[in-house]
């Protein structure tokens, strides 16, 4: 799983929610609409775990843009609303990306005078093939007191 995948399952998830917004991934674009959301990866940490399974954590940002005033300010509940609502996307504890279903270990939500945003934290395995066989262990020798 790539973080292009987690981005394009994050997407879908949004498109199933809000059919009719636009989802921008990594870049929002200057002439961008609002209401619209930009998704975007990053950073990655991958940690092994012996033989040849990794554990990786990646974070997801959402970021919600809301219509705006002759100040370019959104409507503060407006946008706490709209923040708990991609919050709950990921409150069950998972996020579907393609076939997986990385861990949610944590999940953030803040917002300004024209964004909100979410930060969801994912936490999954890989196992690589090695093609090395590691004999079993025939002897065990425990001494206790």
């Amino acid at each position: 799983m790539t973080l292009r995948d987690i981005e394009l399952g994050v997407e879908t998830a949004l498109n199933g929610q809000w059919p009719d917004m636009p989802v921008y991934r990594n870049q929002r674009p200057e002439d961008f609409v609002r209401p619209s959301f930009l998704v975007k990866g990053g950073p990655v940490s991958q940690e092994e775990m012996g033989g040849a399974v990794e554990q990786f954590t990646a974070q997801v940002t959402v970021t919600a843009f809301l219509p705006v005033d002759a100040y370019n300010n959104s409507n503060a509940d407006d946008l706490f609303r709209r923040m708990s609502e991609v919050m709950a996307l990921f409150a069950g504890g998972y996020v579907q990306i393609g076939d997986r279903c990385p861990h949610v270990t944590v999940l953030t939500g803040d917002y300004g005078l024209d964004y909100a945003a979410v930060a969801a934290t994912l936490r999954w395995h890989e196992a690589w093939e090695t093609g090395e066989e590691y004999p079993l262990m025939r002897e065990l020798k425990i001494n206790t007191k």
